[in-house]
């Protein structure tokens, strides 16, 4: 699992398949499918790893800094107790 920081330029450069885990946000990863491009949030809750899905990039939908920021708060949310 390649991991990067996550920038408009290297999803570009993401073939389709595959996923980008980024540097700046644990848990953050955006995954290329053959049609959409999705950001994802992975973590652990009471032991169990989790796999979110965040929201479509581009398009009106999430850029990369609203998902860092759901990310966030989410790995926050997790840190405290919360599910």
């Amino acid at each position: 699992m390649p991991s990067g920081k996550i920038t408009a330029a290297a999803i570009d450069k993401l073939p389709p398949g595959a996923t980008l885990w980024d540097s700046e946000v644990r848990g953050l990863g955006v995954m290329k499918g053959p049609r959409d491009t999705v950001f994802v949030f992975k973590g652990r809750v009471h032991g169990r790893q989790i796999l979110m899905r965040i929201g479509r990039h581009g398009r009106g939908d999430y850029g990369i800094d609203d998902a860092r920021k759901v990310a966030t708060g989410w790995r926050l949310m997790i840190r405290d107790g919360q599910d």
